[in-house]
This record gives C-alpha cells, structure tokens and sequence, in this order.
C-alpha cells in the first residue's frame, strides 16, 4: 500500500515547530573505503552527546504495534467511514505525519506476508528534505502505537574509521610473504583460529552455501569466478553485482569465506562452499534507502539452494557505526530468514559502541542473529579491536585488522591485496568456519551454531568491562562439537 502526496495534500502550511527546525550544521569526518581516504560530512551533535555522524535522510522507519488499517492510507476514503474506534490513534497519527511534510507512506514489504503476516506492521515514511526527521521520530516513539520508529540512517561497509598512523607510507608494512611476493602476508588468521586443523580433518565447506550481502563484487577474480552459483542486484533485480563503486569490498570478503583451493593464490576459509553474490548497496556516499538490504536477505530465504545449508552475512552498518538491526526492517528480514532455517551472521559494527544500541545508547530488540566482532593482530593475544562493537549481544569475535588480512583484490582479476579488515574482514571468517561446521552436521540449527560457537570459544583480551559476552573464534573446536552432536566422535 503506497501514499503518495498525488493522493494527499502534504500540510496546509501551517506545520508546527517541530517540522521547521534547521538542522545542525556539519562537520567533516574521515572514513576509510578499502584503504581510501573519503570526507563525509556528518551533523554537529547537540551539545552534551556524543558525535553524530549521520546526515539524516528525510526518511524514517516504522514498526507499529499492531496492524495499521489499509484504509488509513487509501486515497478518498472519509475518516467517518473508518468504523472501529481503534482507528482514531492512527488516523491522529496520519494528520500530524501530514503537518509535518510527509510526501509518501509505503508498507516497507511487498511481499512474503503469508510467510510473516508481522511484515504489515512495517511502513517506511518519506518527508519533504528539509523536514528534521530526528525530532519527528522523538514524537513517532512516544506514541502507544508505534513499537519502534527510526530516522533513516546513512548506510556505509563496516570498515574502520581511518588512523593515520596505519597508513602504508607511515609506518613499514612492506613485508615479504612465504611466496616471495613484496608487500603481502601470509594468511596468518587461518592459524590462529584453527582453521588449518580442520582442514587436515577433512572439511572444506563443501555442500553449503555463504551468500554475502554487500556492496558490489569483482566476480571475474581467479580466485572466486568458479565459486559464484548465484548473483543478484537487489537494487534493480539483476544479475551485474559489478556495477558497484564499492567492488573492493564484497571480492575482499568473499575471498576470506570461499576463495578457491586452486593452487593459485590464496584459499578462503571453506573454500570448496558455493557463493551467491548479492549487491545492496553501489556508493556508500550516497546510500541512504535500505530496503535493498532487507529484500537481498528476503530473495536469499526465498531462493532454492538444492538442499544445501544457507549462511548469509549482511555487511553493512550505519554511518555511525551502529549494528545495522538499528533498522527494524531489516530486523524483522533476519528474524523471518532464521525462520527458514538460514544462519545468518551479522557485522557488529566499527562504531565503539554496544551492538544492542543506537547512537544514543537506547538498546533495540535482539533478532538471534549471529553478531561477529573485530580483533586486533598480536602475536600472542587475541585483544579486541579498538573500533569494534562489542557488548553481550555480540556471540562472537574473529581477526578483522586491516594491516594484516590477506585476501582478494578487486582491481585485476588476480589482486590480493592486506589492507582490509574491521569487522567486515572478521565476518566471513565465521561465517566460513559455520559452513565447516555445516559440512560436518548439516541438521545443526542457527541457535545451536551460535551456541556453540560461544561454548567452544576462547576469552578475548579487553580492558573494557562492557565487552563481556564474546568469545575468539576456536574452529576446530566448533567442528568437533558439530561432529560431537551428530553422533560421531572428535
């Protein structure tokens, strides 16, 4: 059900002090994109918070109650028709979203309602570009009927935000790998998560599907071109997922899941899965719509793998560095994906932060997903990140240090590059070891894989009292426990 302002009049003029409020002026901020410098500009905060680092889009996110009724939103229908007094709130409701500049009302899923009938509770509200949809969505969360509402949030791969001092002409990252090849590393994470063990047992990912919702991919890579079965653009349901600005991100994160065993380059954690490349974003400048994530993770559950096991990682956060389950759309779409018995793992974010909160510490409701935080390179310990999420929302923690992560490249078809990480770099190196899991007891349920993913784990090493919860990344001991519960013996 979509309203459009060719259906309604969107004010009479008269809005109130809330709508006409002028937004904060900005401020400049850094942010690294595969190892570029790019200036965003992000709201000065009011005074007392912390930095914001959104520019708000006039869009907001709704999560009613209960059911809205489809005639609130019908062009010419009179309020007297709308018979159950219930409908009073929300046709109160419609009027101040009016008053306020709203100039479209759409139901946020088009589809898969039988499967989810909860899904019509959704609505994405659109707002004239100069309206303050931060102080719109104050007043929507303030009403009994609205669970949850969102101001549209700026969407941006989960990489760290930059430091200076990593910069390759800062300090010396020129090393020499095993190869001989100048300026790369070896893959030193399989090591220190006991993926290597698992290997010698046997498993390699084969049978299971790792579908990697992100930002654009090089699929033409030696090193993964024979792995993708499936692609999809979600943004306009094509196949080119290489139309991206943004290709460097989903090929660096494929290539550390599923890179092929072909004794070329490098080998991704289950490196005999098979690969769906799912595009949802192109330009995270200019990316402010997120429904193309919550329909990538809809077509994903919907899509027959043959059979085979279905691992999803969802690589985006908000520009603030917030879980992207900030956004209820999306995490009702994870909800409904676990549902149907695909595991989902989700990037916690590079934003300092709990991961089961907003920028302004509010905490929002927990999908069950699997949240993956980032660790620092030691040669000994396994410290947390500095910029990861953390929090006991986050299940677990996995190598996400950009100076130090070999995978794909996406500039030739045979790049490899070390300068990637975060906790992008961090989620496909659980979500490889899931599928190693899967190999070894396909019958394994998402809470069981998360379960023992934080029983088999080791203690991170953090100075922070908030980041209790998560453990290291153990491989081998996961897969034991896999082979353990199916029966057989470790």
């Amino acid at each position: 059900m979509i309203w459009n302002q060719e259906e309604i009049e969107a004010g009479d003029g008269n809005e109130s002090k809330l709508a006409s409020d002028d937004p904060p002026p900005p401020v400049l901020l850094d942010v690294d994109f595969c190892g570029g410098i790019v200036n965003l500009h992000a709201l000065n905060p009011p005074k007392g918070e912390a930095a914001a680092v959104d520019r708000l889009p006039p869009l907001i996110y709704v999560e009613f109650a209960r059911i809205p009724p489809a005639e609130i939103f019908t062009l010419g229908l009179q309020d007297s028709e709308i018979a159950a007094s219930d409908f009073v709130e929300f046709i109160n409701l419609r009027d101040f979203l009016v008053a306020q500049g709203l100039t479209r009302a759409e139901q946020s899923f088009q589809s898969s309602l039988e499967f989810s009938p909860d899904r019509a509770r959704f609505y994405t509200f659109h707002f004239q570009p100069d309206r303050n949809v931060a102080l719109i969505t104050t007043a929507l969360n303030e009403r009994s009927i609205v669970a949850r509402a969102v101001a549209g949030r700026n969407l941006v791969p989960p990489q760290p935000v930059l430091d200076p001092l990593q910069e390759p002409l800062v300090g010396s990252l020129l090393t020499t790998s095993p190869s001989g090849i100048k300026g790369l590393e070896n893959q030193w994470y399989l090591f220190r998560c006991g993926v290597d063990r698992v290997w010698k047992r046997g498993f390699s990912g084969k049978g299971v599907v790792i579908a990697d919702i992100d930002w654009g991919f090089n699929i033409n890579h030696l090193d993964l071109k024979d792995q993708i079965d499936v692609k999809f653009n979600s943004m306009d349901q094509g196949s080119n997922v290489s139309s991206s600005n943004v290709t460097c991100h989903g090929t660096a994160v494929f290539g550390i899941a599923g890179a092929a065993n072909n004794n070329y380059g490098m080998a991704g954690v289950a490196y005999d899965s098979r690969l769906w490349a799912i595009m949802a974003g192109d330009e995270p400048l200019a990316t402010i719509n997120a429904q193309p994530w919550w329909d990538a993770l809809d077509f994903v559950r919907c899509t027959d793998s043959h059979g085979a096991r279905k691992i999803v990682m969802l690589e985006v956060q908000t520009l603030a560095g917030e879980n992207i389950e900030v956004i209820p759309q999306i995490s009702q779409a994870i909800t409904d994906a676990i549902k149907a018995e695909v595991v989902v793992c989700v990037a916690a974010g590079n934003g300092q932060r709990d991961a089961g909160s907003d920028e302004k510490g509010n905490p929002f409701p927990p999908t069950g997903s699997i949240i993956v935080g980032a660790t620092a390179y030691d040669s000994v310990d396994n410290p947390l990140a500095d910029f990861s999420n953390f929090g006991p929302r986050v299940a677990i923690y996995a190598p996400g240090d950009r100076r130090h992560d070999l995978t794909c490249g996406s500039l030739t078809k045979n790049a490899y590059r070390n300068n990637f990480g975060g906790t992008s770099g961090a989620t496909p190196k659980v979500a490889g070891t899931i599928a190693l899991m899967l190999e070894a007891n396909s019958k394994l349920t998402h809470c069981e894989i998360k379960d023992i993913l934080r029983e088999t784990g080791t203690p991170i090493k953090t100075d922070n009292p908030n980041a209790a919860g998560g453990v290291f990344l153990n491989a081998e001991r996961a897969v034991c426990e896999a082979i353990n519960r199916a029966g057989g013996k470790c």
